[in-house]
């Protein structure tokens, strides 16, 4: 995609500085960043460890410093933290953190922004030199460095072209990114266009000029942009709680709570969560199985005759990878390989280990004083959350995979403040299984309407 990459060396040249320039003595280029750019996007998650641990190195698994000395013959130590500095000011990467493949910790990573990034079957990129600026050239404005909508693209003058239902102007102004269209209007511009924004905020913007220092302002404020919820005849309603119809969970003074069941009261233990440092978006992308793997399988034998004919040039590629493009390119057709809740938000998490880590029976998890899951436990506490539900790996996001492990972890991050796991140890089976019954019955049977706080009982 030369177009892209000469795009993102404008965009540095706007953004930074003047492409080739000298940054703590590594001689940023226009090449240098088109390269960076392939390393990321060679990558499913479009991401890469910042740095190459002795663990990576022995496995043969390279991280986005060994990429560029392999690729560039540079200095990894010195041009990796550079250029990934670059990148991140230009708009075009972020940091991250990801897990070390060889050592399963986390570490700082580097990303390539979805706007960034191209389609796996494009044609193979080549780096763009950007060339030097006419002698006497005026430099753009500061406020098309940046698109107000978007964030993302930048402001480019488009001449020669006339906007349909717009009085005829000399020119108009366009993001490289999101489309959006700005009419000159004497010394203001108007916004007459957002057709690829989503983000309803924007709304309130269609249609009003401002100034340039004005519209320029609004690109420094700080924009929470909501996920969207894509509709899918799949995807259920969630059930993250259930009203108590009977009875009243009290909180005693060591944290646990009674939970009345007939004529007796259990008592269910707290046990605090130690949560990891980062949140796991689109999980699913991160599968190695390839799509053939994936088809094969009994659970996807519905979609198997479409898929063959539809993409049976993606079989021999990495499922992850075929979802991650179905997803950026607003296809929800991914889903259909996902379980329910597939595509939620991520996050690791354990439970102490202590004398009760071993011990099995019936566990509760509670957000915000309500009823979110009730399930059973026949191995041992420690094993089921530390191991299984505190862990989610991407093929588990499938529908081959584990719906109720991707359900409670999702629960227990979108609430981490709020979420608590209650355990009540048992060591009969059945009647592990006959509580669990008995409690789902009185205590999730009624739609989640307004939910139930804890007291606290002396």
């Amino acid at each position: 995609m030369p177009a892209l990459l000469a795009l993102a060396c404008e965009t540095v040249n706007r953004r930074v500085d003047r492409l080739p320039f000298m940054q703590k003595g590594v001689d940023v280029t226009g090449e240098l960043v088109g390269v960076s750019m392939e390393c990321l996007n060679a990558e499913v998650t479009r991401t890469l460890p910042c740095r190459t641990s002795p663990a990576m190195a022995k496995n043969m698994v390279e991280g986005f410093d060994r990429c560029l000395e392999l690729r560039m013959g540079v200095n990894s130590k010195k041009s990796a933290p550079v250029v990934a500095d670059v990148l991140i000011r230009a708009g075009i990467a972020e940091k991250t953190e990801v897990q070390d493949r060889c050592t399963h910790t986390l570490t700082s990573g580097l990303r390539l922004l979805p706007a960034w990034s191209w389609h796996i079957a494009s044609e193979t990129p080549t780096p763009y030199i950007s060339p030097d600026p006419l002698p006497g050239s005026e430099p753009p404005a500061a406020w098309l460095a940046k698109c107000p909508v978007c964030k993302a693209g930048i402001l480019q003058k488009v001449t020669g072209k006339q906007l349909f239902g717009i009085p005829p102007t000399d020119y108009y102004i366009e993001c490289t990114h999101c489309g959006a269209k700005y009419i000159p209007e004497k010394e203001k511009y108007r916004l007459v266009s957002i057709a690829k924004i989503r983000d309803p905020r924007w709304r309130q913007y269609l249609n009003t000029s401002r100034f340039p220092d004005d519209w320029a302002e609004l690109v420094q404020e700080s924009v929470i942009v909501k996920r969207l919820q894509i509709p899918t005849t799949r995807r259920p309603v969630p059930k993250a709680a259930g009203e108590i119809n009977t009875g009243s969970f009290s909180k005693l003074k060591d944290g646990s709570i009674a939970v009345p069941i007939g004529e007796k009261t259990l008592f269910f233990r707290h046990v605090n969560i130690q949560f990891g440092r980062s949140i796991q978006v689109a999980l699913f992308s991160r599968s190695t199985r390839t799509l053939a793997e994936i088809m094969s399988l009994p659970a996807y034998s519905d979609k198997k005759p479409g898929i063959e004919r539809a993409y049976s040039q993606y079989l021999s590629g990495m499922a992850g990878g075929f979802l991650a493009e179905l997803k950026q390119q607003d296809d929800t057709f991914y889903r259909e390989f996902l379980n329910p809740y597939g595509d939620e938000e991520y996050c690791t998490f354990r439970i102490e280990e202590d004398k009760h880590a071993g011990q099995k029976g019936v566990f509760l998890v509670l957000v915000m004083g309500k009823v979110g899951h009730i399930s059973t436990c026949h191995t041992s506490f420690g094993t089921l959350f530390n191991d299984e539900l505190g862990r989610i790996i991407p093929d588990m996001c499938y529908r081959d995979g584990n719906e109720t492990a991707c359900r409670i972890n999702s629960l227990v991050c979108s609430s981490r403040d709020s979420a608590g796991i209650y355990m009540h140890a048992m060591t009969d089976d059945a009647a592990i299984d006959k509580l669990c019954s008995d409690l789902k019955t009185r205590y999730m049977t009624v739609p989640p309407i307004a939910g139930h706080v804890l007291k606290e009982r002396t």
